[in-house]
């Protein structure tokens, strides 16, 4: 392909899919190898003011300090700013417990992210291509992904852009021998103990006896995939408006109403995996709506426990211990809520406030401070108009409360014991009567 031919394509594509203005800021995550310097030299060429960054990895020894002095030249010649960075990524995988091309991936895009922000540049541009989308493409499907993992890679990802995705590794090495331009290679890039590399160097080639145009049959196929799961993704926004319901922390998903949709396992599945809940665990919450309540899943910051007819998806609550409360103040509790104290006259207070998360207790009855806290095992009070002290957890229970209200639960207490079951009851001691002179007002928010 032609030096013109191949600019031509990249700023068709750039425009297409509005990936750049012309003539913005833009910073090239630049290797130094034969991808990143055509993306170089292209966004050059098409009048973008480019500003590179270079990672040295320090994992190829003498050969990543040869990429590092690569790019130093490269940038120089062609006047173009170089911001550098150094990691010791095998360290830092070691101590994180992550493989090194994780590692090494995350490092990069935050130190281009750092760069992006420092040279106020509108984007990020790397170098993949259409080679590097079918290779995504196969990885995926061996590793078992979903719709969304095989469609490959996105034109953009937040600021991350991909311009050249509509062309392929031959067109680059074209373009660079066009230009007269030099690259450096990785060693490492043809052993196939790595996946990528065993994709390119073996499956591929196999690939291609049975269909010669494999790579463009494959990334067809992934755009075909993409748009796919556009509409997918549509008819998912539309399920989620019909069967769920939204909560503060969460939502609650009407499960009886999902069962009578198409494929309502896989919409389970796309309805909890912004969670965190993996496949199997999805498997087994659908295999069970059927079951008896009360099972809890669990992904880490979210919890999902089974109703009768719904799956509750909550966040996991914070539990704490005695928070002080004073008197006019409005203490920061750690699960992110305030609870103010005021103390006033009956007269001052009027009427007693009957809604969840406002309770006005007498003051005469209270002894000691007071604190909030989150419910312990064997807490116990006498709810607001019965007889005789219940275990906080069988009162919630009568009151149909889910296992996670149970988590959340937090009260009010003195020296006595519970005074206020936050968002349901205070205790029967701390009754507002017609004796009452003075109250208590608690309010969470």
């Amino acid at each position: 392909m032609p030096s013109s031919d191949f600019s031509r394509r990249v700023a068709r594509d750039i425009a297409a899919h509005s990936l750049l203005a012309p003539g913005s800021c833009v910073v090239v995550g630049l290797s130094g190898g034969a991808d990143s310097v055509a993306l170089f030299l292209v966004l050059l060429r098409l009048g973008y003011h480019v500003e590179a960054a270079h990672c040295n990895f320090h994992l190829r020894g003498a050969e990543s300090d040869r990429d590092a002095a690569f790019v130093t030249d490269l940038c120089a010649r062609y006047g173009v700013p170089l911001h550098r960075a150094d990691f010791e990524t095998a360290r830092s995988a070691r101590l994180a417990g992550v493989s090194i091309e994780m590692q090494a991936r995350d490092e990069r895009y935050a130190f281009f992210e750092s760069v992006r922000r420092q040279t106020g540049a509108v984007a990020i541009a790397v170098a993949h291509h259409r080679d590097d989308n079918v290779e995504t493409l196969l990885l995926n499907l061996v590793r078992g992904a979903g719709l969304r993992g095989l469609h490959g890679m996105a034109w953009r990802n937040g600021h991350v852009v991909r311009p050249m995705l509509g062309v392929t590794r031959s067109d680059v090495e074209n373009f660079l021998r066009a230009e007269g331009e030099t690259f450096v290679t990785d060693s490492t890039n043809t052993d196939t103990a790595i996946r990528r590399n065993l994709i390119r160097h073996e499956v591929l080639p196999l690939l291609r006896r049975l269909n010669p145009s494999v790579d463009a049959t494959l990334d067809a196929t992934a755009r075909r995939l993409a748009e796919a799961d556009e509409l997918c993704r549509y008819a998912l926004d539309h399920v989620r408006r019909k069967v769920c319901t939204p909560l503060p922390d969460g939502e609650v998903i009407d499960a009886a109403a999902l069962l009578h949709l198409p494929a309502a396992r896989s919409l389970l599945f796309e309805l909890l995996r912004p969670y965190g809940f993996a496949p199997g665990v999805c498997g087994e919450i659908f295999d069970g709506l059927s079951g008896p309540p009360g099972a809890l899943y669990d992904a880490g910051d979210w919890l999902a426990v089974r109703g009768r007819s719904t799956v509750e998806v909550r966040r996991r609550p914070v539990r704490f211990d005695a928070v002080p409360l004073a008197d006019g103040d409005a203490a920061p509790l750690p699960d992110g809520r305030r609870l103010r104290m005021q103390r006033l006259s009956m007269a001052a207070l009027g009427v007693v406030p009957r809604v969840p998360l406002v309770a006005a207790l007498d003051a005469a009855s209270i002894e000691g401070p007071l604190v909030c806290r989150s419910v312990r095992r064997g807490d116990r009070f006498t709810p607001l108009g019965m007889r005789g002290s219940r275990l906080v957890s069988d009162y919630l229970t009568d009151r149909k409360r889910s296992r996670i209200d149970k988590m959340a639960a937090t009260a009010v207490c003195d020296a006595r014991g519970i005074v206020w079951l936050v968002g349901e009851r205070p205790d029967e001691r701390c009754r507002v009567t017609e004796a009452t002179t003075e109250v208590v007002l608690l309010e969470i928010g």
